[in-house]
């Protein structure tokens, strides 16, 4: 069964249920309130009856004599029953003999005086004086005053069920009446919930289309969001998640790519080098093995990079933490770069001797191979005479390690994107430079695996800012 159709049989089945027990509250709201009618009716109909017993009340002070002589309490009803006779009687009688016999035989007895029989006489405690002997709880009662104060109780029996064809008939007809807005009800609800459980599940039906979509990688998929709610929220993820699959789309394909036009250019080297050779257009030299020698150790740098890469990219990058002391490992490494920026015309600005002893959790080695990266490419990149400046600084418990160099710079557009893999800046990135674009990328990954963060900023220097925050050891 399909969800549309489960949906649809629980909207109608809920709306069934809710007709049903409302046409059966219904119902039998409306038996017991016209019976509360009915009752309210009959009780002001005794009023006559009361004023003939508080009459009898007053001439005896009591009712015992009602208690011991039953003629009276017939004798009560039966002028009750007269005097509703009279007002029955029409105003002008003819002078005619048949209406000369008495009242009692030729007037019927009117409807409401039907209830006589159920009639009975309590005293003030509700104890039974006279009448159809029967349980207090029975009866509707209504009080008998004299000067205020209640001497008695009339009690009118309650009926076990109506049987009145003229109450029938309107109860009948209530219900009829009920049936029938129960099934207009019911049809109402049955279009209702056809409506619902299509419009409900529109919007996942697009989801489900777009993800068949995604499957057949149509990454440029996208679905129409028409509300806030939960499929509309889900909606909105679902467009977010089809960006991040059309951009790593993208930076595949690009990877690709680059790595082809990479391997591509050290290989064409090495190829020309070797055919002039056997050519003879070129002797094999030392000169030629050297440039050899060269391209291989290019092509095994960048073998060596992707491989990195692919650790990372896995979560299988074995880090042996320790407590170390980044500051003193990116010194030793600036010392050891010491000649080559002399040779390159660069100024380096060391650390500060007299530097606290900071100490961070990580992996020493991979933590020198971030700063040889770093180092690397302010060699490959400045321009000379340049400058290198590293600096030091603490904020809530983190420390922040500085590296900034000289012109030139890296353009503002290319700044979130230089640690993206084989990301070169069309500017000062060139691959004129001889890198691979990977080193950056590779500094990224093993500074997020130690908790920590790496950001590209603009120099001060005119340059490129990398900013190194590693979490400050506890201990």
């Amino acid at each position: 069964m399909k969800l549309n159709t489960r949906l649809f049989f629980a909207f109608l089945l809920s709306y069934i249920v809710i007709v049903v027990l409302m046409s059966g509250i219904m119902h039998y709201y409306a038996i017991r309130n016209f019976s509360d009618y009915i009752r309210d009716v009959e009780l002001k109909q005794l009023n006559d009856t009361i004023a003939s017993l508080e009459t009898e009340y007053k001439r005896y002070g009591n009712w015992e004599h009602i208690r011991t002589n039953p003629a009276i309490w017939n004798g009560i009803l039966r002028s009750v029953m007269e005097s509703h006779r009279i007002k029955m009687a029409p105003p002008h009688m003819p002078d005619d003999e048949s209406f000369r016999q008495p009242l009692s035989e030729k007037m019927p007895l009117p409807p409401h005086l039907d209830m006589i029989p159920r009639l009975m006489l309590f005293d003030k405690d509700k104890h039974p004086v006279f009448g159809k002997t029967d349980s207090a709880g029975n009866y509707f009662f209504k009080a008998i005053a004299v000067d205020g104060k209640t001497v008695g109780w009339i009690g009118l029996h309650r009926p076990e069920h109506i049987s009145d064809p003229l109450q029938m008939k309107f109860l009948y007809r209530q219900s009829r009446a009920f049936i029938i807005i129960g099934i207009i009800i019911l049809i109402l609800a049955t279009l209702v919930s056809l409506f619902l459980s299509r419009q409900i599940l529109l919007p996942v039906k697009r989801l489900a289309e777009g993800a068949h979509a995604l499957t057949s990688r149509r990454f440029d998929t996208r679905i129409d969001i028409h509300s806030s709610d939960e499929l509309g929220q889900l909606s909105m993820e679902f467009n977010q998640m089809a960006d991040t699959l059309e951009r790593y789309e993208f930076m595949r394909k690009q990877w690709i790519t680059d790595i082809s036009h990479e391997l591509r250019t050290p290989l064409a080297v090495m190829r020309a080098e070797i055919e002039a050779a056997q050519d003879g257009i070129r002797d094999l030299s030392n000169e030629t093995l050297q440039s050899l020698h060269s391209e291989v150790m290019l092509l095994s740098r960048i073998v060596d990079d992707l491989h990195s890469l692919s650790i990372i990219d896995s979560n299988v990058l074995s880090l042996r933490m320790e407590n170390i002391n980044p500051v003193e490992i990116a010194g030793n490494l600036i010392a050891a770069f010491k000649s080559r920026f002399e040779q390159s015309g660069i100024k380096v600005l060391p650390f500060p001797d007299c530097r606290p002893e900071i100490r961070v959790m990580g992996d020493s080695e991979r933590l020198a191979q971030v700063f040889s990266n770093i180092l690397e490419n302010t060699l490959k990149y400045t321009d000379s005479p340049g400058t290198l400046k590293t600096g030091l600084s603490i904020e809530d418990d983190e420390l922040h390690m500085i590296f900034e160099d000289s012109p030139p710079g890296v353009p503002a557009q290319s700044m979130p994107y230089l640690f993206e893999r084989l990301y070169k800046s069309d500017i000062s990135r060139s691959r004129q430079k001889g890198g691979s674009g990977l080193g950056l990328s590779i500094s990224k990954g093993i500074i997020e695996a130690m908790k920590g963060r790496i950001i590209a900023e603009t120099s001060n220097l005119g340059g490129l800012k990398i900013r190194i925050i590693l979490p400050i050891s506890e201990q």
